[in-house]
């Protein structure tokens, strides 16, 4: 018997346009606060946490987004779908 091949080889233009695609949508969290103006504007007031979370949160999600590819995309798009509009 022989493996079936499930998986495609993606190549490295689309794993790149997915992370990029994951890492906006790693932003939408982090711009909330501004259109609220819960955070201000001056990056020197920000504490360490804020500014590690704003690295960290957007490159995770590309990250996943990338390695889990359409799936991955599938899920994000369902949950900004089921944010309610104010």
């Amino acid at each position: 018997m022989t493996p079936e091949k499930n998986s495609q080889q993606r190549s490295l233009k689309t794993i790149i346009f997915h992370f990029l695609i994951g890492a906006f949508v790693g932003l939408f969290p982090l711009w909330l606060p501004f259109s609220y103006g819960g955070l201000s504007g001056n990056l020197a007031a920000w504490s360490q946490t804020q500014i590690s979370l704003s690295i960290i949160l957007p490159l995770t999600v590309g990250l996943i987004s990338a390695i889990f590819g359409e799936r991955c995309l599938n899920l994000l798009a369902k949950m900004l779908d089921q944010l309610p509009i104010l």
